[in-house]
């Protein structure tokens, strides 16, 4: 590689290059469309050696005063989960140091000095970084930092943002209704209150709150939303539940949760998904109200309806014309999957 390289100048205050494969920085002062050659310097590190070809990414001249260059080194690895950097080089030294700040431990392997940008009046630099991707569930973030310096380059900078958000967590309010009739088998019975004592454990750490309704030919509200923020313990709340026995009334006791239960005085929230979880062995038997009857209450109220099958489920027959064909005329159905 030679040590002199003809450029044609652009129409910029000033342009910093480097060459991808060596580590040379090079200086172009604009004379308008000129033709001029510049002898590259070759600057080192502070402590000896010089500047390895991974820096080679970007690089800005910060201050013509003082003839510094920013260097970033985004593939740099610093320390565990830790890659990039920032280099000040100085012209009459033909030295370089790194920039030492405080990044946040959230920045797993950022490749700071990914990206630079420079003002002037007054003289301030960006350096940003992407980190690893955040994963929430089925979604995936992409993350980064950035950090804001003014002409001080070893006072700390500010940070953009001050912190990585967490994972989105929307409110629910998730309320089981739970068949409790004498067609449900004693051991089903409790496997019924496993499965709900498991699905609550699941989400401890998100902002979701539950309610539980037994139903038969009678109902019996086991606790409230309101009831399980104040005391969110699963199995403590779902241990005693003993069963009702007696004859099954599902659309009635759908048409009770909607009414009861997804109401702000037992603590549902306005803004909240709502989510029934019906869990029950197959048709209802003597009840007095028609899935008919309820279903469209619970779509107005917006509650998205699941069932959940246990036991010896039963098949209802063939629906009636005026339902749509997909859903079953003795179950809820779900809206919602």
């Amino acid at each position: 590689m030679p040590s002199e390289f003809r450029v044609i100048l652009r129409p910029f205050p000033l342009i910093l290059h480097i060459f991808p494969f060596l580590p040379v920085l090079i200086i172009l002062p604009i004379y308008g469309n000129s033709r001029i050659h510049v002898r590259a310097p070759t600057f080192s590190l502070g402590g000896g050696g010089t500047l390895p070809s991974f820096f080679i990414y970007q690089s800005f001249l910060y201050s013509y005063l003082f003839a510094r260059v920013v260097v970033g080194a985004p593939k740099e690895i610093r320390a565990d989960n830790q890659t990039g950097g920032l280099y000040q080089c100085d012209f009459s030294t033909l030295k370089c140091e790194p920039i030492r700040f405080q990044v946040p431990l959230e920045a797993v392997n950022m490749s700071l000095g990914l990206s630079l940008v420079t003002a002037t009046n007054p003289s301030r630099l960006l350096a940003c970084g992407p980190t690893v991707h955040q994963t929430c569930k089925e979604n995936t973030y992409v993350n980064g930092f950035c950090f804001l310096f003014g002409s001080n380059l070893l006072q700390q900078p500010q940070r953009f943002p001050e912190a990585l958000r967490e994972c989105p967590q929307q409110e629910s309010d998730i309320a089981f209704l739970i068949d409790g009739s004498g067609s449900i088998n004693p051991n089903d019975f409790q496997k019924m209150k496993d499965f709900v004592s498991t699905v609550m454990d699941k989400f401890k750490k998100s902002k979701t709150l539950f309610s539980l309704m037994q139903y038969s030919d009678d109902f019996q509200t086991h606790f409230t939303f309101s009831y399980f923020k104040k005391n969110p313990n699963p199995r403590s709340l779902v241990n005693p539940i003993t069963q009702l026995l007696g004859t099954t009334h599902t659309a009635t006791g759908i048409r009770k949760v909607v009414r009861e239960l997804f109401q702000s005085a037992y603590g549902a929230r306005e803004n909240a998904v709502k989510i029934l979880v019906v869990i029950t062995d197959g048709e209802k038997y003597r009840d007095p109200l028609n899935y008919e009857d309820v279903i469209p209450e619970a779509d107005r109220a917006g509650v998205i309806r699941y069932v959940i099958g246990v036991g010896n489920v039963c098949r209802p027959p063939p629906l009636p014309p005026s339902l749509p064909p997909s859903l079953p005329s003795s179950l809820p159905p779900s809206t919602g999957d």
